[in-house]
């Protein structure tokens, strides 16, 4: 940890995954690669309907989003999260620009990450100058910091953190005025159980707890970068000023 914003930083996963790849498509019957969960299926028809009757659009749209995004973020929220009524909203490009750049724009010193992860959690500690430390999935064993992630359903594992672990994070939270943000791009693809937000938890509502939420995955559109962060009012608004 330097205490400073740095570029610095480790060297990627999928860097160092090149010259393994390389060795396994040369074997005979090639390779399943399963390093990037990019989407292969088509973009929904009425999805690029949408984009096409909103490709004239010269100007530089508002940070907050223009009124019927917020409402329509805002009201996907309340009735898929269970998100509170005065929830706070704010579009971003994609997650992964929240997951990089939240540590730096909310000035943490101590950043929490599960420790098997995706990589972005250690890589935008690390880029704000914050000591990066992984820890286990119960919170009650975490130590004092400003900031922690959850995830789940995880990646790259697909478990589910269970409801009484989800209440010990926000627990946490409290106890140490931090930042927990919990990464839901995946929130519509559990398997076996219905993964549940950190938002749903009338507990959340009094602490410092923001979600993101990505549609990359559940509608295909990883190359239009589109996502928002959801959560505490407070939280939203500082986020808001800094962009």
């Amino acid at each position: 940890m330097s205490g400073h914003a740095t570029f610095d930083l480790p060297e990627f996963p999928w860097d160092r995954l090149t010259p393994l790849g390389d060795k396994a498509r040369a074997h005979p019957g090639g390779i399943v690669d399963l390093s990037i969960g990019t989407p292969v299926d088509p973009v929904p028809e009425i999805i690029q309907k949408a984009l096409a009757s909103a490709s004239d659009s010269p100007g530089y749209p508002p940070t907050a989003g223009i009124p019927a995004v917020q409402k329509a973020m805002r009201d996907w929220s309340i009735k898929n999260l269970h998100a509170p009524d005065d929830v706070g909203v704010l579009p971003s490009i994609g997650s992964k620009e929240m997951v990089t750049l939240l540590p730096f724009l909310l000035r943490a010193k101590r950043v929490l990450y599960p420790d098997i992860a995706y990589p972005s959690y250690h890589v935008g500690a690390v880029m704000a100058g914050a000591e990066a430390i992984p820890v286990a999935e119960d919170p009650k064993s975490w130590p004092a910091a400003d900031f922690a992630w959850i995830n789940s359903p995880s990646n790259p594992t697909g478990a589910l953190m269970s409801d009484q672990a989800m209440l010990d994070a926000i627990a946490w939270a409290r106890a140490n005025d931090a930042h927990l943000v919990s990464d839901e791009c995946y929130l519509e693809l559990g398997w076996e159980e219905t993964p549940r937000s950190v938002l749903s938890f009338k507990e959340a509502a009094e602490a410092k707890v923001i979600a993101l939420h990505s549609l990359s995955k559940r509608s295909n559109l990883a190359g239009y970068r589109a996502g928002f962060a959801v959560g505490n009012p407070s939280v939203i608004s500082e986020l808001l000023e800094i962009r």
